[in-house]
Parts: structure tokens; C-alpha cells; sequence
């Protein structure tokens, strides 16, 4: 698995509770363009925003992390730490 999940993922999330974009991005405070360049996978979210995804939409913290395989994540992480 990589990170070409997240994207639809993450768009499952957000059809699931029933929002548009502008929605979904005003309950997690970004704009919406972040939430369609997520969505497009033209970038992705920091973990501290997976994170409060998951307590926002009760969405198990687990359930975001099977998106990502362990190789990948480590570069995310690692992306993360260096910002």
C-alpha cells in the first residue's frame, strides 16, 4: 500500500459525512484548496492534521495509518520532523 490511498480515502471521509469541500475544510480550519490537493493527491496532509481528522470525523486513528505503508510513512515522518 502507498500513499495513492490516502487521496480517496480521505474523500470517502469527507462524502461519508455528507460535506463539500469548503465544508470539510472550514470544520478542519484550511481552506479548500488544501482539502482538493489532498483529495487530487497533489500533496498530503501533516500528521498532526490526520490526527485531528480522525477525532473531528471519528475516523479511528488506525484506519488513517492503513493508508500508508511503513516504508512510506517513515518518510513522512521524517518530512514532518525536518519542518
Amino acid at each position: 500500500m502507498t500513499f495513492k490511498y490516502i487521496p480517496k480515502f480521505l474523500l470517502n471521509i469527507r462524502v461519508d459525512q455528507g460535506l463539500t469541500q469548503a465544508e470539510f475544510a472550514d470544520r478542519l480550519f484550511i481552506s479548500p484548496k488544501t482539502i482538493s490537493n489532498w483529495e487530487r493527491g497533489i500533496n498530503l496532509p501533516p500528521l498532526d492534521v490526520l490526527i485531528n481528522i480522525s477525532k473531528t470525523f471519528q475516523v479511528p486513528l488506525a484506519r488513517l495509518f492503513e493508508q500508508i505503508d511503513q516504508k512510506n510513512f517513515t518518510v513522512m515522518m521524517q518530512k514532518e520532523k525536518n519542518n
